[in-house]
């Protein structure tokens, strides 16, 4: 399977320039992408989301330096051409409506998450609330 981020996300021109940048596009995007697929609210929530499934992260990526901060979501997003994102989001969603058989919130014991189903396989991300506002949890649920 082709990766989807590297497919519809391929256009999209970094902001960054220099010898600064730390995270490729591509390792900014799928962590935003799959935080933004599981209710994530912002660039606090894209940086504990890397923070935690770093390792599921690394199967699709090297993540060399580990995930980006907050602060470097949020330079990126503010600074992409919000047209050409935007696009290139929506062919992405088609992409994931096309191949993502349900998204479903689920509670086992005690916990809370959405389940995917994909082709190809079930994935589960465990959420916790904590308040309004749901945390990521690294232990895994067994399908």
């Amino acid at each position: 399977m082709n990766n989807p981020i590297e497919m519809y996300f391929k256009d999209i021109e970094d902001p960054r320039k220099g010898w600064n940048v730390q995270y490729p596009l591509e390792e900014v995007m799928l962590v935003a992408m799959v935080s933004f697929l599981v209710g994530g609210e912002g660039f606090e929530d894209m940086k504990e989301m890397g923070e935690v499934w770093v390792e599921e992260f690394r199967k699709y990526y090297p993540f060399e330096r580990g995930t980006p901060s907050a602060d470097t979501f949020r330079n990126v997003f503010m600074g992409l051409d919000p047209r050409k994102f935007g696009a290139c989001f929506a062919e992405w969603m088609k992409y994931v409506h096309a191949n993502v058989e349900g998204l479903m919130w689920y509670r086992l014991l005690g916990q809370v998450g959405v389940k995917f189903v994909y082709e190809g396989g079930v994935g589960a991300l465990p959420l916790s609330e904590n308040g309004n506002k749901a945390r990521r949890r690294k232990e895994a649920i067994a399908n």
